[in-house]
């Protein structure tokens, strides 16, 4: 699986800078464990993908940034 990251930054001033960032932004997720079907899944903290996928399992997030150099 391939996962995307962008980010766009811009500098407001000499010691400034914004920041938008998204990670994973096509919302990927780890392949599901195998012949776990039902309704007790993604309750009670039970997940269908493994602990140890390469990446993590709560697909897209974004961020916005603000930094200020003194």
């Amino acid at each position: 699986r391939w996962l995307t990251d962008v980010g766009v930054g811009y500098q407001l001033t000499e010691d400034s800078k914004v920041s938008f960032n998204g990670h994973n932004i096509f919302n990927i997720y780890p392949n599901k464990w195998k012949d776990l079907d039902g309704i007790g899944f993604g309750t009670n903290g039970i997940l269908p993908y493994s602990k140890y996928s390469p990446f993590g399992y709560s697909g897209a997030y974004y961020s916005l940034d603000f930094t200020v150099e003194f």
